[in-house]
């Protein structure tokens, strides 16, 4: 097989043509202003650059688009200009000092590539568009709006790295070293050797602070007094800190951890495969802080007591090596360090025009502007592997400023960056140890001068209130730290030491191209209720990702605990056991009277909160819960005559708003929220549908060419994390570096998706064509996760997504001007399918091991030769019977399941898979109480150690209901629903009897809804919008009664219809 090599695409070789195109368009842009003597009765509207309004951060030229608004029935466009100037002033003028695009003939308003002047970096554009329509009618103006610039070039910067050597940990870190059972070496000891360590603290009165940072090798459970406050397993590789206040009282009290030597418990550091032998140990340091004093307690000789399980008898535990020995695997250090605040003074002595804050961290910050915090977004900067790319954020702060002495402010906390991260709780991941921040304050005064104001060594830091800031263990927040105004210029920093310089590397810094993190709305509980151990149930009634807002009131030192889960254990208590390594707590501490808590950076996913140490009366107006999401405005809307299926819609939205936050989740819960390539790949289009995912696609489409392995391949999940993820995926996970940029090209008609990401398409093609043997791929390991029929033969999927990835190359490659890879990819199709049907299609119509995968997939995929479709369909329909009407896939086959049925005559099957309510099935989630789709169909019964109920996988079905049920639908020669097809899928066994799908276009609204009269006649009403054109196709077996219908349905433009249709 030879692989297929880039050639520059036709639109590049024609660049001088269109110049010259672009020449004579201007200059017949007047003549034919005259003409139209009559203005379209339509303008220009929703402007956006890089699907976003007013981005202030473009770093290369921009994608402009537009929707058009008209009442005109029929309105397209044939034609527009674009002006952009330096001012909105000039623009208003009329003077396009940077481009005017000239009268260009086209019908398009998406993604129109910016070819004016070279941009220059920190600068405003204005621009404006006006269109002609089908008749030569010219639009008014559009209302002009505006893009910025960011740092083009790494020279743009002149900031420095800043940031706070934790010297108090690093001290404590030296005095930790790995001890064990004196009896045993720990180097040979007995697989399952449980051994228990104990310090025992006795207390005149509470400290002002107690903590332990733990880490052990083996599995452990941390207790005080007898009750168990976290616990590890699968080799938990860092120190983890848990604050012991709540937990302690006066006089005598235990700390213990029980050790678990049951399985061998970390890496080599050099090739990062399994560390063979048989060691175990523990390490860690327990801390009590008074106002006055600080004690240590240090896992070193005769520090701490150990007896093995079978014993009751307590002996002083024996060092057994240095914390960095490698014959313990991986490095714990360091230990988890308070989150730091960062400030500097300054004074601007003129007016001020604008002013820009670009800022990014290693960790994630917070920036304030004389008291005001910057922006809205949470856990800045995005989940990237920060081994290469850094997303930087710009802000508008112009308002927060004045004449005089202003103060700039940051609170700095791990984040992703700074958190172990993966199953195993990797704390290297991303190089250097210390988390720092790097900001430039660039102000333009009204007289034209600037000013910068940069991170450097002129800035002052200290430790923050909070004392632990990690995605998955939580946050510890003590508001007795609290320093009021510290960042107002009023405060006085005097006691804060200088911030640290750290570096001048810009080269990793990009700017943000997508949506940030945000509060997407806001939730009050369903239930409380108070348990007889005076702890507080919180059901808020969903399913969700995010943080919580708690009111509270109290005495000085008072702490309260708040944990997080999906489902109860039982009415008084939550279920934790599929949290797995990750602890979900949030402590927050009192300093004496009122005060509202809101978590900074982490989040949790979850239904029910447990609050313990809350004082006084916990009510519905002291506890709200902020839902946190990366997703742009929502676009869909599918509701129909079934409940079931409307509430089966209401999952897919939930799991897609707890999942989409900065990358696609696999479940926001427990040990891992990593961008699994996979379970996205599957999901795209849904989501696309869902919400605007245009330019969340292009960031994590960013993060999967990160990782792309040497050799072409990519990875499992992107960031690819734990480290042992940074190897060549499976395939249906790697296939995302197709499926993921095709199906948002054809969502949004976005040729800057596929233009990005074609190199690392064609060498990800290439390298699936060198591993793979006569058009027959590899089967990988994954194979069609969780399905409940284990049979399908792992070929047979990963054959089935290279001919379809091989289609979709050949349609972007047409799309782009790559006719000979157009051509190459076509053949390519077409000897992947020769050799999937001589492999796997048994002349009787079989395929593979018969399971409903494997019919699926081929069917779904056109492999299947059009004189057996009917037999495979059969087939594949007495598949489905034999398991009494149910589905038995998994992630893989699942999205496809309903389209081959569908698509091949079976509608009547599709209706009935979807509305079953008993397992397995979509229903059966929703019969059981699910507000988000689960990871297993049987979550509620499956192993808790791989198990959430948020997990949108499963819920790639509602693409099935946008696009078949509802029937909207584009096509990949005018993608972006430029070209509608409308074509449903009526439900003829009476489960269904009336449908309406609802989509927000980047054209405008497209609205297809049918309702059954009876049996036989459904009304179907469409609405198409400005400058599309649609035709509707109905299914086999239905008509138009009415001979105009038919006619008119070939030929849409916009407007409502409604259309009459007969059923045999």
């Amino acid at each position: 097989m030879e692989q297929i090599k880039t050639t520059k695409p036709l639109y590049k070789a024609c660049a001088k043509l269109r110049t010259c195109l672009a020449m004579i368009a201007v200059g017949m842009f007047f003549g034919t202003q005259q003409a139209a003597s009559q203005p379209a009765n339509a303008i220009p509207v929703d402007l956006r650059c890089n699907y976003q309004t007013t981005p202030l951060c473009i770093a290369s030229a921009p994608n402009l688009s537009w929707k058009t608004q008209t009442k005109e029935k029929g309105w397209l466009q044939s034609a527009y200009r674009i002006l952009v100037a330096t001012s909105q002033e000039k623009l208003n003028k009329g003077r396009a000092d940077v481009w005017d695009s000239g009268k260009t003939i086209g019908g398009t308003s998406v993604s129109i590539l910016y070819q004016g002047q070279k941009l220059q970096p920190r600068r405003s554009y204005w621009w404006k568009v006006c269109v002609w329509d089908n008749k030569g009618r010219l639009s008014k103006w559009s209302k002009t709006t505006f893009f910025e610039t960011s740092m083009l070039t790494p020279t743009d910067w002149s900031a420095t790295w800043i940031g706070h050597t934790d010297v108090i940990g690093s001290a404590d870190l030296q005095q930790i070293k790995w001890i064990w059972l004196p009896a045993q070496n720990a180097f040979d000891v007995p697989r399952k050797t449980i051994a228990w360590f104990r310090k025992t603290l006795n207390i005149e009165h509470l400290p002002q602070t107690a903590y332990i940072q733990t880490t052990v090798r083996g599995d452990y459970e941390l207790s005080v007094n007898g009750a168990v406050i976290d616990k590890k397993d699968k080799g938990w590789q860092s120190f983890e800190r848990q604050d012991l206040l709540p937990y302690l009282h006066k006089g005598e009290n235990n700390i213990e951890v029980k050790v678990n030597a049951i399985r061998t418990a970390s890496f080599t550091r050099d090739t990062r495969k399994t560390l063979s032998g048989s060691y175990a140990g523990f390490a860690g340091i327990l801390v009590v802080e008074d106002h006055q004093e600080r004690r240590t307690y240090p896992t070193s000789e005769g520090q701490w007591a150990c007896r093995p399980d079978n014993a009751s008898n307590w002996e002083t535990a024996t060092v057994s090596c240095t914390l960095d020995d490698p014959r313990m695997g991986l490095n714990p250090g360091p230990l988890v360090a308070p989150a730091i605040l960062l400030r500097k003074n300054f004074v601007l002595n003129k007016p001020i025009k604008a002013a820009r804050l670009y800022a990014t961290a290693l960790g994630s910050y917070e920036m304030f502007v004389n008291g005001q915090r910057t922006g809205g977004d949470y856990f800045t900067p995005e989940f990237t592997n920060y081994n290469k790319r850094i997303i930087y954020q710009t802000y508008d702060v112009t308002r927060l400023l004045h004449e005089g002495e202003n103060a700039i402010g940051s609170l700095l906390g791990d984040g992703w960056y700074g958190s172990p991260l993966g199953w195993n709780g990797e704390n290297d991941l991303f190089e250097g140890k210390s988390n720092k921040l790097i900001a430039e304050l660039h102000v333009t005064f009204t007289d034209g001068t600037t000013v910068t104001i940069p991170t450097d060594g002129s800035w002052k830091t200290t430790v923050s209130p909070i004392l632990k800031s990690e995605i998955y263990s939580g946050e510890y927040y003590d508001a007795r730290l609290e320093q009021e105004k510290w960042n107002e210029p009023s405060f006085n920093d005097v006691h804060w030491r200088y911030a640290e310089p750290m570096g001048n590397d810009y080269t990793k810094l990009s700017p943000q191209n997508t949506a940030p993190v945000r509060a997407f709305t806001r939730l009050s509980p369903k239930h409380i209720h108070k348990t007889p151990d005076n702890r507080w149930i919180i059901d808020m009634g969903q399913n969700l990702a995010g943080i919580t807002e708690l009111r509270l009131k109290g005495e000085a030192g008072t702490a309260v605990v708040m944990r997080f889960a999906e489902r109860l254990a039982t009415p008084d208590s939550i279920y934790t056991d599929n949290l797995r390594n990750a602890t979900a707590k949030d402590c927050y501490v009192l300093k004496g009277g009122e005060a509202t808590y809101r978590q900074h950076f982490t989040f949790h996913g979850f239904r029910y909160i447990e609050v313990s140490g809350y004082p006084g009366v916990l009510s519905d107006n002291d506890v709200s819960a902020l839902v946190l999401s990366s997703v742009g405005n929502k676009t869909g809307h599918v509701e129909t005559s079934s409940d079931i299926v409307n509430r089966m819609y209401s999952l897919g939205i939930w799991g897609q708003l707890g999942n989409f936050i900065s990358v696609p989740t696999d479940c926001p819960q427990r040990d891992e929220r990593l961008g699994y390539t996979g379970d996205g790949q599957v999901f795209w289009r849904t989501g696309s549908y869902n919400f605007d995912i245009a330019s969340f696609t292009h960031k994590w489409m960013n993060d999967i060419k990160d990782e792309q392995t040497a050799e072409g391949g990519v990875t499992n999940t992107a960031p690819a994390v734990p480290m042992n993820n940074r190897k060549n995926g499976s395939p249906g996970w790697e296939d995302a570096a197709v499926i993921v940029p095709w199906s948002s090209w054809m969502q949004f008609g976005d040729k800057s998706i596929i233009i990005e990401n074609w190199q690392a398409m064609t060498r990800f093609m290439n390298y699936v064509i060198r591993n793979s043997k006569g058009y027959n791929r590899d089967g990988g390991y994954l194979g069609d996760w969780l399905c409940i029929d284990k049979t399908t033969p792992n070929g047979i999927i990963s054959n089935s997504l290279w001919a379809m990835m091989a289609e979709m190359m050949k349609q972007m490659a047409q799309a782009t001007g790559h006719t000979t890879e157009a051509t190459a990819y076509e053949a390519l199709h077409d000897s992947i399918a020769k050799t999937f049907q001589r492999t796997f299609v048994k002349a009787d119509g079989t395929v593979g091991s018969g399971s409903q995968t494997c019919y699926a997939l081929a069917l779904y995929a056109g492999l299947i030769p059009d004189n057996l479709k009917k037999a495979v369909t059969d087939k594949l329909v007495k598949a489905i019977e034999a398991n009494q009407w149910h589905l038995t896939t998994g992630f893989l086959g699942t999205p496809r399941l309903l389209f081959a049925l569908s698509q091949n005559g079976r509608t009547d099957v599709a209706y009935r898979l979807l509305t079953n309510e008993t397992f397995p099935s979509w229903g059966y989630m929703v019969r059981q109480g699910a507000t988000t789709w689960w990871e297993h169909w049987d979550s509620d019964k499956s192993d808790p150690k791989m198990n959430s109920f948020n997990h949108y996988s499963f819920g790639a079905v509602a693409e099935w209901m946008y696009r078949a049920m509802a029937g909207i639908n584009t096509t990949p020669e005018a993608p972006g629903y430029k070209e509608i097809i409308i074509s449903p899928v009526f439900d003829t066994t009476g489960r269904l009897t009336s449908a309406k799908g609802e989509y927000e276009s980047v054209y405008g609204k497209i609205v297809s809804e049918w309702k059954m009269r009876d049996n036989k006649n459904v009304t179907l009403r469409v609405t198409i919008p400005a400058n599309t054109t649609a035709k509707v196709k109905l299914p086999a077996g239905a008509s138009f009664p009415n001979k105009n219908d038919k006619v008119r349905a070939g030929k849409l433009k916009a407007g409502t219809y409604r259309f009459e249709v007969r059923l045999q």
